[in-house]
């Protein structure tokens, strides 16, 4: 089955307690993109904390953005979003080794809740180190979710650091 649409996501990190604000919603061209079907363009957040939410703020993110993603290395955190937090993705990042393992029992709440995970590629391409890290995330979420709602995306910096899909399951 192929899809015949194209989104895109337009991502604005939050780090500490500045939430960041879309001035206005993007204009841009779509015929210079040479995309064949509909584009989509949405905003989207990413919560990057290792300390639990202020309560309030995940619904005042809402009202400026179309998704909501959170990062952490605090395991509580990430316990507690899996469990509770309304958010639309949990952001796994790899660029060092995590400081807890995942498990089932905490991903099966997340995926119940309809909760994506997100695994980014870039850093795989950048770093030896941070390609290892990316295996051993990728394994664990594949053991414990079947692949289930998962989010494979690039956070390229420059790019070159963009992939074909295809290439990107050879990395």
């Amino acid at each position: 089955m192929y899809f015949q649409e194209c989104t895109a996501a337009l991502n604005f990190t939050m780090e500490g307690e500045k939430i960041p604000t879309v001035s206005e919603k993007y204009d841009i061209a779509i015929e210079p993109l040479n995309c064949q079907f509909p584009l989509t363009i949405l905003t989207r957040v990413t919560i990057d904390t290792n300390e639990p939410l202020q309560p309030g703020i995940v619904q005042q993110l809402r009202n400026e953005f179309d998704l909501i993603a959170l990062r952490t290395s605090n395991l509580s955190v990430f316990k507690e979003a899996c469990a509770s937090y309304d958010i639309d993705i949990i952001s796994l990042s790899c660029t060092e080794r995590m400081s807890f393992e995942l498990n089932s029992v905490d991903m099966n709440k997340a995926l119940e809740r309809f909760v994506f995970f997100e695994l980014c590629y870039a850093n795989a391409i950048r770093d030896v180190q941070a390609r290892t890290y990316t295996m051993q995330v990728a394994k664990q979420l594949f053991e414990y979710g079947d692949g289930k709602r998962l989010i494979i995306s690039s956070e390229a910096e420059i790019v070159s650091e963009l992939r074909n899909p295809a290439d990107v399951f050879y990395l």
